[in-house]
């Protein structure tokens, strides 16, 4: 049997497991290609992402599971370990793979990544250091509504004044659902108004 009959064999059974009522994730496939597949994952509860609707592509290469899936994120986002093409930063998906891990266990990840971003080592630098050395604010905090927008770049902007401006050493990390409400504490912690 050729290994690309069995990536096939492979890919349509994780396919079937994964459109169980069982599964976290909602999948679908090109007609046309078993190779590429759809997943649409929700933002992680307790996160600004909580309640967002994330599609991520999925092209499976001809040796499948010998070599890693291609994840690549549809929806936008703001996030260190993703950049703006979609392309992720997670060791899983690249240098660790292995045969016996599967597309949900690897949603699973992505999805834990959202939760927990690392901006010690960042895919878009100018994220994980903005909330690493800045504000001391996880990047995860941002909600998809507003990435990409004018809030990240007044963020992006007060940023810029506050190593001279003030001292963060009393800012402790903050938690909220939106970027709105911590871009007014923001402007009111250090901007007065």
């Amino acid at each position: 049997m050729s290994i690309e009959k069995k990536a096939m064999q492979r890919i349509e059974k994780e396919f079937k497991d994964m459109t169980s009522k069982d599964s976290l994730y909602s999948i679908g496939r090109d007609s046309n290609n078993l190779f590429k597949w759809n997943a649409m994952i929700q933002g992680p509860e307790g996160t600004p992402y909580a309640g967002g609707m994330f599609s991520i592509d999925i092209k499976f290469p001809k040796n499948y599971p010998f070599t890693a899936p291609k994840f690549t994120f549809k929806t936008q986002i703001y996030h260190p370990n993703i950049n703006s093409e979609g392309s992720i930063c997670l060791n899983i998906l690249k240098d660790k793979w292995s045969p016996p891990l599967t597309v949900e266990k690897e949603l699973l990840s992505i999805t834990s990544l959202l939760a927990d971003p690392n901006p010690d080592d960042p895919l878009v630098g100018e994220i994980g250091e903005l909330f690493k050395k800045s504000f001391r604010v996880h990047p995860s905090m941002f909600s998809p509504r507003f990435s990409k927008t004018r809030l990240a770049r007044q963020l992006h902007d007060l940023s810029s004044l506050t190593p001279a401006a003030f001292p963060l050493a009393d800012v402790a990390p903050i938690r909220c659902s939106h970027s709105l409400p911590l871009l007014l504490w923001l402007s009111t912690r250090f901007l007065g108004g």
